[in-house]
């Protein structure tokens, strides 16, 4: 009975992290391919065909269509929704930007060298402020202000006040400021005589939504910071040897790593740094971790810029 359960606890440790299928293979090009076509389809050629059937309805507002779609029937751009118009009117730069961010981004994870962290930071900081400029105008640098207050704000409270206290006024502070701004419709360049600025550039976004999306990831990174300072060192070695101890997960990871072949570590961690999800959200991070580099980098994750909050710093 005990020997059955040793080899069952063994075969569980020892047992082989998931299988990653090569992107050359063809069990991923059929896969990737599949799911092209279904996009092509249901997004494409399906909202694609109930505009054509009804394009008389549309024939006021729109505009000459784009090669290719000029050679394939479209009977016009719909120019009416100008939010959407500006979004396609500046796709021939995004694509290929993106494109680039993408090149550079893996660029940088191939390079490694203990360096990836802080250029991956920087590269997510560069590109949300272009991003945001870009969308928003000048009225942006009202965003960034606001993020470097709440970053150096959060800085002097959580040495000076208690858990609760802590909580309230950062509550209670990102709230105000909502209010705000919904009240004064965003401030204004004109108040303090640089008026010129107000009327630079026609926002496609309000600089607003852009804090709007970003006050629960001040709030998750203000609360992360916080329970790193009061958590003491014995939590987190209680954290790496219940993992190293019991967690299959942790060990698939690595496991599965290793049978990539020379795959890269993310962020420059050691193969035994791997670790499952539940290990990071239980894992309290070290204070000097919560820079302001960090917390740019973590504001302006590309990839989730105008997505709104997603998960924890």
């Amino acid at each position: 009975m005990n020997g059955s359960r040793r080899r069952s606890r063994n075969q569980d440790h020892n047992a082989k992290g998931p299988a990653f299928l090569q992107k050359n293979s063809v069990e991923y090009l059929f896969s990737a391919l599949t799911l092209c076509l279904a996009v092509l389809y249901f997004i494409v050629i399906d909202i694609g065909g109930i505009s054509y059937w009804n394009s008389e309805l549309l024939e006021n507002g729109l505009a000459p269509a784009w090669p290719p779609f000029c050679w394939l029937g479209s009977k016009g751009m719909d120019v009416r929704d100008d939010q959407w118009h500006q979004f396609t009117m500046v796709l021939p730069i995004i694509v290929p930007a993106f494109g680039l961010f993408l090149h550079v981004s893996r660029r940088l994870r191939r390079i490694g060298g203990g360096n990836e962290l802080w250029s991956l930071y920087m590269l997510h900081i560069v590109a949300g402020l272009l991003i945001g400029f870009g969308v928003s105008g000048p009225g942006f640098v009202f965003t960034v202000i606001l993020l470097l207050g709440n970053f150096y704000g959060v800085n002097m409270l959580h040495n000076r006040a208690p858990f609760k206290v802590f909580m309230a006024i950062m509550w209670g502070t990102h709230v105000a400021v909502l209010f705000l701004n919904s009240y004064f419709g965003g401030y204004k360049f004109a108040w303090i005589g640089l008026q010129f600025l107000d009327k630079l550039k026609t926002p496609i976004l309000p600089w607003t939504v852009h804090y709007n999306m970003s006050v629960l990831r001040m709030i998750a990174f203000n609360t992360d910071l916080h329970q790193a300072i009061v958590e003491s060192s014995e939590r987190r070695a209680m954290v790496i040897k219940k993992h190293d101890a019991t967690c299959i997960e942790c060990a698939q990871v690595r496991e599965a790593h290793a049978q990539k072949g020379g795959g890269s570590i993310p962020f420059g961690l050691e193969v035994g740094g791997l670790r499952c999800y539940k290990f990071r959200t239980e894992y309290p991070l070290d204070v000097r971790e919560y820079n302001l580099l960090s917390y740019l980098g973590y504001i302006f994750l590309s990839s989730t810029l105008h997505r709104g909050p997603y998960f924890v710093f």
